[in-house]
C-alpha cells in the first residue's frame, strides 16, 4: 500500500513538472503523507495539563451561585472536553442536585439544571417548571420573549433521562406552548 502511495505521488509530481506548470508556493506540502500525529511535543502538552488542572479546580471550588457552576459545566460539555472532567462534573452535579433552589432563577437556568441532571442520570422532578406556568397549567405568555429559556427548555424535555427510555409529559406541554408562538 505504501509503495502504491509513493508511486502515485511520484507519478503525479512528474506529470505536473513535465507539463511546465509553475511550482506551487507551498511546495509539495499537501502531497506528502502526514507524519505520525500521535507523537506530541512536551512543550505543547504541558500548557494543556495546566489548563485542565485549572478547570478541575474551578469545578471543585465552592461557588456561592450554583447557577455559575451549571453554566461552567454546560460550556465544558459544549466545547466537547467534558470527558477530561467526568468525575469532577459528576461530583459537582451531585452537590448541585442537593443544594439547588429554583426560587430566583430564570427559565434558562432552571431548564439547564433540569437537563444537566437528567443527562447525568439523576432523577429530577419537572415541578421546577411550575413557577413558569399560569393558573391554567400552560406556560406564561411572557416566556415567548425568552428565546434562550425556551430553547433550553426544549433541549431539556427532548433529552430523556439516561436511565429512562420514555419522555415526560413536559414534551406535550412544551409543544402546546410552541404552537402559541
Amino acid at each position: 500500500m505504501a509503495d502504491q502511495d509513493s508511486a502515485f505521488f511520484t507519478s503525479t509530481t512528474n506529470r505536473i513538472n513535465s507539463a511546465n506548470y509553475h511550482p506551487a508556493i507551498w511546495g509539495d506540502y499537501f502531497l506528502t503523507p502526514v507524519s505520525d500525529s500521535k507523537t506530541t511535543d512536551t512543550s505543547i502538552q504541558q500548557p494543556f495539563e495546566v489548563l485542565k488542572q485549572e478547570v478541575r479546580r474551578m469545578l471543585r471550588d465552592d461557588i456561592d451561585e450554583s447557577s455559575q457552576k451549571l453554566h461552567l459545566i454546560n460550556r465544558i460539555q459544549r466545547l466537547g472536553v467534558a470527558y477530561h472532567f467526568t468525575s469532577e462534573i459528576e461530583d459537582a452535579l451531585e452537590k448541585i442536585c442537593h443544594d439547588y433552589s429554583s426560587d430566583g432563577n430564570d427559565l434558562y437556568t432552571a431548564a439547564l439544571w433540569f437537563r444537566l441532571l437528567r443527562q447525568q442520570g439523576i432523577k429530577v422532578s419537572s415541578d421546577i417548571f411550575v413557577k413558569f406556568k399560569d393558573s391554567e397549567g400552560e406556560f406564561k405568555e411572557s416566556l415567548k420573549q425568552d428565546v434562550d429559556g425556551m430553547l433550553s427548555l426544549y433541549e431539556a424535555v427532548m433529552r430523556p433521562n439516561r436511565k429512562c427510555t420514555g419522555r415526560t409529559s413536559s414534551i406535550e406541554k412544551y409543544r402546546s406552548h410552541e404552537e402559541l408562538c
